[in-house]
């Protein structure tokens, strides 16, 4: 069996400020571009990849010490 080299590399990474993420929030948009920021700041603010926000069901909210909880299996 060939084995499998393993490389990585340093790599510049961006990130918003708050300031620019408050400015993306208070931002007056079309409206059907709205729902578009809602999912762009709640994955951002989850850690989640896009592709995983459109798996996410209401299956995913779990009861957990009396509040709830956004569950990922």
């Amino acid at each position: 069996m060939k084995q499998l080299k393993v490389t990585s590399a340093d790599v510049y990474k961006v990130y918003l400020s708050a300031a620019e993420l408050e400015k993306l929030r208070v931002a007056v948009l079309l409206a059907n571009l709205v729902p578009v920021r809602e999912v762009f700041l709640f994955c951002y603010y989850m850690g989640l990849r896009y592709s995983d926000s459109l798996l996410l069901h209401s299956g995913n909210v779990k009861t957990w010490y009396g509040g709830r909880v956004l569950r990922l299996t």
